[in-house]
């Protein structure tokens, strides 16, 4: 093996010629650890092959280089553990997707949700909820376009109580379905806060579940609490489209009211 030592090499002939370097047989040109380029050790982005857009470098299992396929919109670089090259995949879909939420302003006697749709499961959470007078919170199931609110023929049974008694409610035909049980009511402006879950209410062919979980300030003071789980049905066989969400009597004054929904398949 020869050696030729210089401070430069360059194309003897030509203007704008490439300056070739080429092994022997299968050999090739063995740079040392720490070359420059224009002066800078390391090779720039800028001289790396050209490439397709959105696609990411890696290495495969054999450690050669490779790239990672761009993938599709909103997909994410999801790893396959030690030994393979990472890929695109849809990103995994959150047990409950949020859909709206709502703050209660301006005195309003309802809150309405609508938009239900089939092949979904809905919940919904009030947090810090305010009502004008002592009174109970109860909601309603709406059909059609419109929609149309139910104010009849609702079942539902609760347990609960308060910081004085426990204790049991129930209806078997109402104009809707209490979600405090009927076994205490809010005094004015004490705060309440309530889980609701609506099972498939868009589905045309079976009766509309509801569960509740519901705690609320029975005092001004608060050193007195109820709480109350509440189940009802809206007994027909009929596409519900949305839910209104009202005081028994009187306003709400403050809260927040979040809406999700989650993949019944």
């Amino acid at each position: 093996m020869s050696t030729i030592k210089a401070d430069a090499i360059e194309a003897a002939t030509g203007t704008d010629t490439d300056l070739v370097l080429t092994g022997k047989g299968t050999g090739v040109p063995d740079i040392e650890t720490g070359f420059k380029v224009s002066g800078t050790a390391g090779l720039p982005l800028s001289d790396l092959r050209a490439g397709t857009a959105g696609n990411l470098i890696t290495y495969d299992a054999s450690g050669n280089p490779a790239a990672v396929a761009t993938g599709t919109v909103g997909q994410v670089l999801t790893s396959g553990g030690a030994g393979v090259a990472p890929t695109m995949q849809d990103a995994a879909t959150p047990i409950w997707e949020f859909v709206s939420s709502t703050a209660v302003t301006g005195s309003p006697s309802t809150v309405d949700l609508t938009g239900f749709a089939a092949g979904y499961d809905y919940q919904v959470v009030i947090t810090d909820m305010t009502i004008s007078a002592n009174v109970g919170v109860v909601v309603q199931f709406g059909t059609g376009a419109g929609p149309t609110w139910v104010t009849s023929t609702y079942r539902w049974q609760a347990v609960g109580g308060n910081n004085t008694s426990a204790s049991g409610g129930r209806s078997t035909s109402d104009s809707d379905i209490n979600i405090l049980g009927g076994l205490f009511s809010t005094t004015t402006n004490p705060r309440l806060f309530s889980e609701l879950t609506i099972f498939n209410p868009g589905d045309s062919g079976s009766y509309t579940n509801l569960h509740a979980r519901t705690s609320a300030q029975t005092s001004s003071t608060g050193n007195a609490m109820g709480i109350a789980i509440v189940a009802g049905d809206y007994p027909t066989a009929a596409a519900v489209t949305g839910l209104r969400i009202k005081p028994d009597s009187g306003t709400l004054t403050t809260g927040t009211v979040r809406l999700y929904r989650r993949s019944t398949t």
